[in-house]
């Protein structure tokens, strides 16, 4: 059988992944028997609480954490638990942190093969910065499971388009740099089909936008940065108000940001997640792919790039350069 069709016989099932992420969310909580719920997704919690009981979130308070608006919808979603709502979310947590190990196994997998997606996978769950952020609950490991996710449909099935596009959606509620991609994956779908039509630059996008689902795709695209805005309007009366709010937060803390901050810091906060060696085998890994499978590695590449310029335009827009 070749790997291609190992490949799709082994994803058959939605119960196959579902075993391994929750095995492996099991085998993580054995391991650190402990977890909980850090500043930033507490009050998302407190806020979401707030809004179940017919209120305003409370954004006053001292260096408050941004509002993700999907966290605080979760914190809507979980109140009825009460003190519940905390074990709801380490939960969440810790199968978050599985998925993100059993995702870059199967990309790992998808792009060259098992064994490279097993090895993938242990560097990244061995990775302390990961697992901490993990078993605090912070939302950036939902939020790497998502896209990770994305691309793993991407990866199966070039142009996937909406379900894609789904997945980075609810992404950006969690974290903007989910934007970019958005937006950049719809130009692909825009400009890299099988049929560009002829008449200049903007000719393939009034082709898309003719079809209902070039509406579709475009609507999914822009409704996370919509949604965003739309929450901080109703529930901050401002609809910059986690960009600005953060920026105050940023400053009052002395936290590195802007130009200097991305050229001086950028470089020592990835070399906190990934040290010499890794980087290294990373290097020589992509430049592997790109040789032996440079029809599946090209999108891995891609995603670097973006995630790269995504990670530089927040440091440039006056928000922290952290290890997250």
């Amino acid at each position: 059988m070749s790997h291609s069709a190992t490949s799709r016989a082994g994803t058959a099932s939605p119960l196959v992944p579902i075993a391994w992420i929750a095995g492996g969310a099991i085998a993580l909580w054995l391991v650190f028997s402990h977890g909980f719920v850090q500043y930033d997704t507490f009050y998302a919690l407190v806020w979401g609480g707030e809004i179940a009981g017919g209120g305003d979130p409370d954004y006053s308070a001292p260096l408050a954490p941004t509002p993700h608006p999907l966290a605080t919808l979760l914190g809507v979603l979980l109140s009825p638990l009460g003190d519940g709502a905390e074990a709801a979310v380490m939960v969440i947590a810790f199968l978050s942190l599985s998925a993100v190990a059993y995702l870059v196994y199967r990309l790992g997998a998808e792009w060259l093969n098992p064994a490279v997606g097993a090895l993938a996978a242990a560097i990244v769950i061995t990775r302390q910065p990961l697992l901490d952020f993990g078993v605090r609950a912070y939302v950036d490991i939902p939020y790497l499971a998502l896209l990770l996710c994305a691309l793993l449909i991407e990866t199966r099935r070039r142009r996937a388009g909406a379900p894609v596009l789904a997945l980075l959606a609810v992404a950006g509620l969690l974290r903007p740099e989910a934007w970019l991609f958005s937006g950049a994956y719809l130009l692909y779908l825009v400009y890299a089909g099988p049929e560009r039509p002829r008449g200049g630059l903007l000719a393939p996008v009034a082709s898309f936008m003719r079809g209902r689902d070039g509406l579709l795709l475009t609507a999914l695209a822009v409704s996370a940065p919509a949604a965003w805005v739309l929450f901080d309007l109703v529930f901050a009366g401002d609809a910059l108000h986690s960009l600005t709010g953060t920026q105050d937060t940023v400053e009052a803390l002395d936290r590195d940001t802007g130009l200097a901050g991305l050229v001086v810091d950028g470089p020592q906060r990835l070399g906190e997640v990934l040290r010499e060696p890794v980087l290294l085998g990373a290097a020589v890994g992509i430049a592997l792919c790109v040789a032996l499978r440079r029809d599946r590695a090209l999108i891995g590449l891609a995603a670097l790039v973006l995630s790269l310029a995504a990670f530089s335009l927040l440091a440039v827009a006056g928000l922290a350069v952290l290890t997250r």
